[in-house]
Order: C-alpha cells, then sequence, then structure tokens
C-alpha cells in the first residue's frame, strides 16, 4: 500500500508512514509520543493539486476508509546512550574560563616584571623585607596557579604543568632578587634595649643619624658627583605624599636645576619618617637653598659637613583658599586671598591668582600685588611670566617704583636671542608709556610687520622717531610699511628723511611714500 503523511498531535510534525499502519500503535519520530494512528491523524493538507488540474473541490477527497487489519504486536527499540562519556571533553572553553587563564598569567606576569623592574636603587622594591617578598610571589603564584587550572577544564593537565612552571618562577623572584635594605632599614630592624639611660659620644651620635637618615645615599651620590658640592640634601619631616610633586616642581626651580630628584622613603630623623630628597646639580649653595626652602616649612637645621638641610612640612602652606572668595571680586577678603596665592611654591596656584587680577577694576593693596607680580616676571616658566607682564600693564604706576627697567631688559634679551618680543611686553611698554624703547618696537615690527604695525601706530612719537631715523636702512618691503605708519602718525619732523627716501625709491615704493608725504603735509 502507498505512504500516506501523518501528522503527530503532539509536536505537530509531519512524517511518511505506510498505510497499512493504519489503526496500529505508531511512535512520533521527533517527539517518541506514542499513539494508535487513525484518520484523524492523515496530514489533509498535504494532498497538494497542481497547476493545470482542474479544481475537484471535495470531490478531490477520498472517502475510502483503508480496511487494515490488526496485525502481531508491535516492538519498540530503546535507545541508550554512553553514560561514561564527560561533557567537559566535547564542549568548547567558555567566556569564564578563558577570562579566568587571561587573569593567572597576567597576575604571574605583573609580579616578576615587578620584580624585574623595581629593584633598582629608586625601585618600587627598594627597603622591601624578603617575607615580604616571599608572600607577594607565593600569594600570587598560588591565586594565579588556581586561575589557570581552573580554566583548563578540557586540558586539565596541560593546566596543571603550565601553573607550576610560572609559580615556580614567580617563586624564584625572591631568591633571585633578594632584599636590598638600606641603613636605616637595617637599623630600624635592630632593637636596642638599655637597662639605663644611655649617652653617646658625638662620633657614635653622628653615626647614629646617619644609620637613621640613610645617608649612605647620600654620601654614595657625593662620592660620584663631578662637583660633589652642587650635592644637596632635603631630609623631609611630616611631608604628606599629596605635597611631594608640588615641593619636587618648587625646589627644581629654587635650586636652578633641571634633573629629578632621587626620592628617598623609608627614612627616620628624630624618631619620626622622613622623605630624603637628593639633587645633584643644585646652583645654589647649601646656605641660600636652606633660606629658599624655607617657603614651604620651617628649617630645623642645616648640615654643612654632610650637605643635608632638615626641615619641617608646613601643612598650612598647601591648604587651598576658600574658591567663592579666589573669584569674587567683591568680597573684602580677595585681593588678600590672591597676594597669598601669588606667593605661593605652585606655580599653577599663581598663574590662577595673576589671571584672576588681570582682570579686576579695582586694584586694592596696589603696591603689594604689583610687587608679587614683579616677582614673578623674573622667575624661569615663559606662561608666568607672560600673564604677569599683562597684569602689570594694568598694575603698574609709573609715578612709583615699577618695573619698567626689568621689563626693557628682558624684552631686549629677547630681541639679543633673535626671539620674538612677547605681545605683553609691548603691551606694558605702550600703556606704561615707557621712553627710550624704540629700538625694541622696531625689532618687533621688522619681525613681524603686518602684525606690529598697529604696535607702531599706537605707540605715537616714540616710533616715528625710530622709523625716521630707521628709513635710510630699509628694504622697500619694509619701507613701504613704514610709510605706512608714518602715514597715520608721521609730523613734519618726518618730513625730510620722506623726501629722501622718496628720491632713492623705486617705483613701487614712491606712490606710498608720496601719498605719506601729502598726508602729512595735509594735516600741517
Amino acid at each position: 500500500m502507498s505512504e500516506i503523511k501523518i501528522r503527530c498531535p503532539k509536536c505537530k510534525e509531519c512524517f511518511d508512514v505506510s498505510g497499512e499502519m493504519m489503526g496500529f500503535p505508531i511512535e512520533c519520530a521527533a517527539c517518541q509520543h506514542p499513539f494508535d494512528l487513525s484518520n484523524e491523524h492523515v496530514d489533509k493538507l498535504a494532498i497538494r493539486q497542481f497547476p493545470g488540474d482542474k479544481a475537484q473541490g471535495l470531490k478531490g477527497f477520498s472517502k475510502r476508509i483503508p480496511n487494515v487489519t490488526n496485525g502481531s504486536e508491535v516492538h519498540f527499540r530503546t535507545a541508550s546512550y554512553d553514560q561514561e562519556m564527560d561533557p567537559n571533553a566535547i564542549m568548547p572553553l567558555g567566556p569564564r574560563r578563558l577570562l579566568a587563564i587571561s587573569a593567572g598569567v597576567t597576575l604571574m606576569g605583573l609580579v616578576i616584571l615587578f620584580f624585574v623592574l623595581g629593584n633598582g636603587e629608586l625601585g618600587a622594591m627598594t627597603d622591601v623585607a624578603d617575607d615580604k617578598r616571599w608572600v607577594l610571589a607565593g600569594f600570587s603564584a598560588l591565586v594565579g596557579s588556581l586561575l589557570i587550572i581552573f580554566g583548563f577544564r578540557k586540558y586539565r593537565t596541560f593546566g596543571v604543568i603550565f601553573a607550576l612552571v610560572l609559580a615556580t618562577a614567580v617563586c624564584s623572584m625572591p631568591i633571585i632578587y633578594p632584599a636590598q635594605l638600606s641603613p636605616v632599614i637595617i637599623g630600624s630592624n635592630t632593637e636596642i634595649m638599655p637597662s639605663e639611660p644611655l649617652t653617646l659620644d658625638p662620633d657614635a651620635e653622628l653615626l647614629a643619624y646617619k644609620i637613621s637618615i640613610g645617608y649612605a645615599s647620600v654620601q654614595s651620590k657625593i662620592a660620584q658627583a663631578a662637583d660633589p658640592e652642587k650635592v644637596v640634601a632635603v631630609a623631609l619631616m611630616r611631608a604628606k605624599p599629596a605635597y611631594l610633586d608640588t615641593i619636587k616642581d618648587y625646589l627644581a626651580r629654587a635650586l636652578n636645576t633641571d634633573e629629578v630628584p632621587r626620592v628617598y622613603t623609608n627614612r627616620e630623623l628624630n624618631d619620626q619618617p622622613c622623605i630624603l630628597l637628593v639633587y645633584l646639580n643644585s646652583k645654589q649653595p647649601l646656605e641660600k637653598a636652606a633660606l629658599l626652602i624655607g617657603e614651604f616649612g620651617t628649617v630645623m637645621k642645616v648640615r654643612k659637613d654632610l650637605q643635608i638641610v632638615e626641615v619641617v612640612v608646613e601643612p598650612s602652606t598647601f591648604k587651598n583658599s576658600k574658591f567663592d572668595v579666589l573669584v569674587d571680586d567683591e568680597n573684602p577678603q580677595f585681593y588678600q586671598a590672591n597676594l597669598a596665592e601669588l606667593k605661593h611654591i605652585d606655580q599653577e596656584r599663581q598663574l590662577a591668582a595673576v589671571q584672576r587680577l588681570s582682570k579686576t577694576q579695582k586694584f586694592f593693596l596696589r603696591a603689594d600685588i604689583a610687587r608679587q607680580f614683579q616677582t614673578l616676571i623674573e622667575l624661569e616658566s615663559l606662561e608666568l611670566k607672560l600673564a604677569a607682564v599683562e597684569a602689570l600693564a594694568r598694575w603698574d604706576r609709573a609715578d612709583q617704583d615699577n618695573a619698567s627697567a626689568l621689563i626693557v631688559s628682558q624684552a631686549r634679551k629677547f630681541a639679543v636671542n633673535q626671539k620674538i618680543v612677547p605681545q605683553s611686553y609691548l603691551n606694558y611698554l605702550l600703556e606704561q608709556k615707557v621712553e627710550e624703547v624704540g629700538d625694541i618696537l622696531l625689532y618687533a615690527w621688522m619681525k613681524e610687520r603686518v602684525l606690529h604695525e598697529v604696535t607702531l601706530i599706537r605707540a605715537g612719537k616714540i616710533a616715528e622717531v625710530a622709523l625716521i631715523d630707521m628709513l635710510p636702512e630699509l628694504e622697500p618691503v619694509e619701507l613701504d610699511s613704514a610709510a605706512n605708519v608714518l602715514r597715520k602718525i608721521g609730523t613734519s619732523d618726518a618730513l625730510p628723511s620722506l623726501l629722501i627716501a622718496y628720491e632713492l625709491a623705486n617705483e613701487d615704493v614712491k606712490k606710498s611714500l608720496k601719498a605719506t608725504i601729502d598726508e602729512i603735509k595735509s594735516r600741517e
């Protein structure tokens, strides 16, 4: 008998069976649901009509019920699965396992790198004792190994071997890189319990001082220095880590050195923890350095024989002023608070104070603030210097001891060194009406003619006198620019020089000079 298409009453899947199975129990091939096959299970939708066939309606369906006789009992085969198969051996490693492997390898790799790079004189592992090194190595080896073994579930044997290799490498670090303790650490590990008050002679006291402060580091730098007199060590007490960068930047400026200091932590001074900074190329003698160091603390002692300055850092030096006071120029404390910021050792705070004061319309504490601006002009920071000069253009007074001589001197240094004179310097010279600066104005103009034609016009008579003397030496392009300036500010004093220049100039420049001469004559 031909096959018929039936539909499972449970999962609704379709499949073909022999028509002889009608009335017999069968089992769904998809979901294994057993049921007795009847007409209600036949898939009526499977009877298709092909193109070209005449539509038969309901007549197209068979009304005959197959005559099916029950045969012998049907027996089904029971499916069985291999219960000994480990799914971990088949499934790929998941994201968690891969992450665990990466974390374990990274942890142990970083610890090895930390030992290798941190074991120098200024390294992070300096003064770390052997027992702490073993704790670090052992803990990282244990955690890293567990992560790796957990990650390699599919290749457990390989994971164990790989973890043991890395753990062995980590645990060998304290052997390869043992502790290098400085004298202060060695001294601090030795406890002396005298039964009676102990009096030390001067030599023993000096030795105890050297051990406590770790003077061996300073002594080695003095011995290695090309000029031992330039080595300056600063012992900082009560120096919080937040202060350290500001202190180092200030000392580099104060000692006039570009080098990065050697920093030694875990030192002791007078039974208090301290930090030792060693500068190898100080341009300031020890006594002058001690005065400068006093800007951020109290200098307790200057040891010339050891080249050490002992200082107690004053926390109030680094205390931030109230921001609402610093920015509100109507506040009675505004000028006093910003004056204090100008005297701070942090140049970022100084610059912010200069910028705030340069915008004010009132000038309280004028002499004190202007004097502090002059101090900032002498610093090396160009950004701070330019901001201070810009502010002084408004704060200085011509009838008092002002910064004009200093600014003129610095402007001429720019010219001597063939550098562009900053606009803030030129603005100061014009605002304060400083005389005998025509050479500076002309130098700036010749460097940037288009930009500084306006500057010369602002300068007026000073620029006219300087241009009159310079006319015979100017190139055609420069002469044309000078004619444009003199057309605006020139007087009858400039006419003789302009007429001579007109006779000697080429045709292109003569038009500009003629227009300038006519303009000046029309004003007379």
